[in-house]
């Protein structure tokens, strides 16, 4: 139940949900001029790379070096965005948003940085074509990982879910958790809250960094959809992060 309230309510996480709240409250409420003002402020703000890189610095773990890394036996990769597998797809295996996920544990484990790979995450909205997991497997095989070096835990719905199954997975199997865990960078600070929670030893790995490190230019302070997209992200993870904490997930 928790699952699917927090996805309803998702959109009230994000800029786009606040601009609607202060447009609809206008219609309403004394101060339309204000809250009109509210909501443009907010959109022009939210939507520059200016913002979205201030907040990407701040809340993402810096990317590491893969040579730098010690080794480990096991690598947890997160579902979540990285196969794009409707029906009419099934002739291959198609990347999706976070499919730098996948890759990311493709390299540590050509590098020899780890040894295994558990591909943590279920079908969320139980569509009987959506296998991401299975899939993403089958990308791992056809890098050339060997099918009997990756893992798969299919219960999980969330990131919750993923460090508790993923727990169950190593407990029941009597595996060592010291992993490398493999996720989004903006995505990557609860998920090693909750896997610590669970009493897992882990060096987290990040994919698909939102930090840029580059210098601003005047455009940065203009609105851009993609900005405005990076910003969601990371807006949406910092909420997300404070509503684990109150739940006792962290």
């Amino acid at each position: 139940m928790f699952f699917f309230f927090s996805k309803a309510l998702s959109i009230f996480t994000q800029p786009i949900g606040w601009c609607l709240l202060l447009l609809v409250g206008a219609q309403f409420l004394k101060h339309k001029k204000t809250l009109y003002t509210l909501a443009f402020a907010i959109f022009w703000i939210t939507s520059t790379g200016a913002f979205s890189e201030f907040l990407a610095r701040y809340w993402e773990k810096p990317v590491q070096k893969i040579e730098t890394v010690i080794p480990k036996t096991y690598g947890v990769v997160l579902t979540g965005g990285l196969i794009k597998d409707p029906p009419s797809y099934r002739t291959g295996v198609y990347l999706d948003h976070s499919s730098d996920r996948i890759y990311q544990a493709f390299r540590l484990y050509k590098a020899g940085k780890i040894k295994k790979i558990l591909i943590s995450g279920g079908d969320t909205y139980k569509l009987d074509w959506c296998i991401e997991n299975t899939r993403a497997k089958d990308a791992l095989v056809s890098w050339g990982v060997k099918p009997e070096d990756v893992y798969q835990e299919f219960k999980s719905l969330n990131t919750f879910e993923n460090a508790t199954f993923s727990a169950r997975f190593f407990q029941n199997n009597k595996l060592e958790k010291d992993i490398f865990l493999i996720t989004s960078a903006s995505h990557l600070k609860r998920a090693e809250a909750c896997f610590r929670k669970q009493g897992f030893k882990l060096n987290g790995f990040s994919s698909i960094p939102e930090a840029t490190y580059g210098h601003l230019r005047f455009s940065d302070f203009l609105p851009d959809a993609e900005e405005a997209y990076r910003s969601k992200l990371l807006i949406k993870e910092i909420i997300g992060y404070m509503v684990y904490k109150l739940q006792g997930y962290l």
